[in-house]
């Protein structure tokens, strides 16, 4: 059992009434077989009631983010997710969702005209849908289209 960094991202209103984030790394980490996460959500539980009392206020949300994986530099010098892709997505419910993720640039995820990625990135953006939840219904995703939020002109020079 080896204890993994954990987070606690809290929300809060700023002095622009908008939503701002900070996050905190706990002194409680949860550990990889998840044997002790009843004490990281007391912990977090912990951290937002501290964090009321400093606010005079109560604090929008905390949520629990746990550091996985890694492992040195990519292989691949394009994917450095400078760009992202929108995804388009139908819960179970048929009501559209969009999600919004870091995208490769690469000719492996190569897009048309209109900015759509090609069928490799459509695989596996319907692998990371297949993974995640519709956070307001619960229901499952399923991809409709992925789109480049990027112009990426692979060095060609576009012509009005």
């Amino acid at each position: 059992m080896a204890a993994i960094p954990t987070y606690v991202v809290v929300g809060f209103t700023d002095a622009a009434e908008r939503t701002a984030e900070v996050t905190y790394r706990m002194k409680t980490e949860a550990l990889d077989d998840g044997s002790n996460f009843d004490d990281v959500l007391a912990a977090a539980d912990d951290i937002e009631t501290a964090l009321n009392v400093l606010t005079w206020d109560h604090i929008s949300y905390v949520d629990i983010k746990v550091r996985t994986g890694g492992g040195g530099a990519s292989a691949n010098i394009s994917a450095n997710n400078q760009v992202y892709a929108f995804l388009s997505a139908v819960n179970e419910s048929e009501e559209k969702v969009g999600i919004q993720v870091p995208s490769w640039d690469d000719f492996t995820f190569d897009q048309d005209s209109n900015n759509l990625l090609g069928v490799p990135f459509q695989v596996a953006a319907q692998v990371f849908l297949d993974l995640i939840i519709d956070p307001e219904t619960t229901e499952d995703l399923t991809l409709q289209f992925a789109q480049s939020r990027a112009h990426k002109s692979r060095g060609k020079r576009l012509t009005s």
